[in-house]
C-alpha cells in the first residue's frame, strides 16, 4: 500500500497546477491608437543574468518547449493565454517573459518587451503597449499592407498603393490625399503558388528559374545546353569552359576578391540587384593619445535604424569606466534616462547615469585590465526609428569588457535607455557623440563604426 501512495505522489508532483499559472489578457495598441488586429506574438521565458537556465517551476525543471509560447491576436488585437507565474513559482528569480509582437502589416516585429505574469489572472495591456510605435512601411505596391494611411512612410509618389487590412480595400495616393482604389481590388495574394514558385502566397519560395531547377548548397555559375541551372561541381561545367559558363555574366560591381589575378582588393558592394541590409555609413579609427570623444555628424535620414559599434579600450585607471553617448549635441542630463543590468563575473542592476555628456551606454576595456594595453572591449548600440520626429528614441546597448586584471573575469553590460530629444522635444537623430569621461582617452586602434539598417 505504501508503494502505491508513493507512486501516485510522484506522478502528481510533476504536474503543473493552476496555482502555478496566470491567465493573461492584453489588448495591443500602438502609438497611432490602432489595435494590432490579427497580428501574431511569441513569448520566451528568459532570465537576463542567466539566459541559458536551467529554469524551474516550483523545483521541477522546465523543458525548452515549455519556455516558449506563441499565438495570434484576435480581430480586435487581443492576446489571451496561460503563462507560468514568474514572480511566485519560477526560478531563477527575476525571470520574465520576453514578448515579440508582430502587426498585420508590412513592417518589422517588435521584440524584447518584458512582462511578469503573476496571480491567477492579469491584464498586460499597458505593459505590452507602452512605447509601442505604430508600424511604418512604404506604399510601393499591392503586396504592401497595413491598418492605416498614417502608417505609410515615406510619402509615396503619386500612384503609390497599399492594401488596407482594416477596410479590405486597396488605397492609392493622388499626390495630395489617399482614396480607395476601386471596390476592393488588390491586397496580399493567397493560395498555392505555381510556375517557378513553390509554397503558398503571400510568401512563396523560388523553386526554379525559367523552368530550370536550382541546385541546393552549391555555387551556381551558369546553365547547360539543356537550359538547366547547374553548379560548379557538375561535369558539364568542368573548369568553367563547357555549356554556357563561358558566356555567363555576373550582374555585380566587384571591387575586391582576395587571391584572384587581375582583380583589386576591395568590397563586393552589389550583386544581382541585392543591397545589403546593413550599410556602413562611417568608420573612425583612433590614432595618437589624445582623443576623448568621437562625433558622427550629418547622419543620413534614409535608413530605418542605426547601429553603432565601438571596439577597443581607454587609458582610464578604472577597470570599468562607462562610455557616454549624446545626440544632436544635447547636453541636458534630464533629457536622458536608462537602466542597466550587469551579468558575468559580477552582477548588478540600477539606473544608468545621465550627465551633460549624455547617457552611460556601455563599457570598454581600460589599460589597467587584463593584458594592459592589449585588453579589448566592445559596445553595440542600436537605435530604432531614429528619423521619427514624433517619439522619444529608444536606446539598446550591449557591451562586453574585462572586469579586472585577472584574465577571464569578463562582464556583460546591458542598457535600455531613452532620449527625449533636445530640450525634451522629440526630434530625428542627426548626430551622435560618444565620450570617455574617466579622465583618460581612447587608445590608438579603437574603432567607431556607424551602420544604417534598412
Amino acid at each position: 500500500m505504501k508503494k502505491i501512495f508513493l507512486t501516485v505522489g510522484l506522478i502528481f508532483g510533476g504536474l503543473v497546477t493552476s496555482a502555478q499559472t496566470t491567465s493573461v489578457t492584453a489588448t495591443i495598441t500602438d502609438s497611432d491608437s490602432q489595435t494590432w488586429n490579427n497580428g501574431t506574438w511569441t513569448a520566451v521565458l528568459m532570465n537576463i543574468a542567466n539566459p541559458n537556465g536551467p529554469y524551474y517551476l516550483d523545483g521541477v525543471q522546465l523543458t525548452a518547449a515549455q519556455l516558449q509560447k506563441s499565438g495570434s491576436m484576435s480581430s480586435s488585437g487581443v492576446i489571451t493565454g496561460t503563462f507560468y507565474d514568474t514572480v511566485n513559482h519560477s526560478t531563477p528569480n527575476g525571470s520574465v517573459y520576453l514578448f515579440t509582437l508582430c502587426p498585420n502589416a508590412s513592417a518589422p516585429c517588435v521584440s524584447n518587451i518584458g512582462a511578469s505574469p503573476t496571480g491567477s489572472s492579469i491584464n498586460l495591456s499597458t505593459t505590452l503597449s507602452a512605447n509601442l510605435a505604430g508600424p511604418r512601411f512604404a506604399a510601393t505596391g499591392a503586396n504592401k499592407f497595413g491598418y492605416l494611411d498614417a502608417e505609410i512612410n515615406p510619402t509615396p509618389v503619386s500612384g503609390g498603393v497599399y492594401y488596407n487590412v482594416t477596410t479590405g480595400l486597396q488605397r492609392i495616393w493622388s499626390g495630395a490625399a489617399w482614396s480607395n482604389n476601386g471596390s476592393g481590388a488588390g491586397g496580399p495574394p493567397t493560395g498555392a503558388a505555381g510556375g517557378d514558385l513553390s509554397g503558398t502566397y503571400p510568401n512563396p519560395g523560388v523553386a526554379k528559374v525559367n523552368g530550370g531547377a536550382i541546385p541546393l548548397s552549391k555555387t551556381v555559375v551558369g546553365t547547360n545546353s539543356s537550359g538547366q541551372i547547374v553548379d560548379a561541381g557538375a561535369a558539364t561545367l568542368a573548369n568553367n569552359t563547357t555549356g554556357n559558363a563561358a558566356t555567363a555574366t555576373l550582374a555585380a560591381t566587384v571591387t575586391s576578391v582576395a587571391g584572384a589575378t587581375g582583380l583589386t582588393s576591395g568590397q563586393v558592394t552589389t550583386a544581382l540587384g541585392f543591397t545589403p541590409a546593413l550599410t556602413q555609413i562611417e568608420k573612425t579609427t583612433i590614432s595618437g593619445a589624445s582623443t576623448t570623444s568621437v562625433t558622427f555628424s550629418s547622419i543620413p535620414q534614409t535608413f530605418g535604424s542605426l547601429s553603432l559599434t565601438i571596439n577597443g579600450a581607454t587609458s582610464d585607471a578604472a577597470f570599468a569606466t562607462p562610455i557616454f553617448c549624446s545626440f544632436n549635441g544635447d547636453t541636458t542630463s534630464g533629457d536622458y534616462a536608462g537602466y542597466y543590468l550587469v551579468s558575468g563575473f559580477s552582477n548588478g542592476t540600477g539606473s544608468s547615469t545621465a550627465s551633460s555628456s549624455g547617457l552611460a551606454l556601455g563599457v570598454v576595456a581600460s589599460a589597467s585590465s587584463s593584458g594592459g594595453a592589449d585588453a579589448n572591449g566592445t559596445i553595440t548600440l542600436n537605435i530604432s526609428n531614429y528619423t521619427n520626429a514624433s517619439f522619444y528614441k529608444a536606446l539598446q546597448s550591449l557591451s562586453v569588457y574585462p572586469n579586472s586584471a585577472t584574465f577571464g573575469q569578463n562582464n556583460n553590460y546591458l542598457v535600455g535607455g531613452t532620449w527625449k530629444g533636445t530640450s525634451g522635444s522629440p526630434t530625428a537623430i542627426t548626430s551622435i557623440t560618444c565620450a570617455d569621461t574617466g579622465g583618460g582617452y581612447f587608445l590608438a586602434g579603437t574603432t567607431f563604426t556607424l551602420y544604417g539598417i534598412l
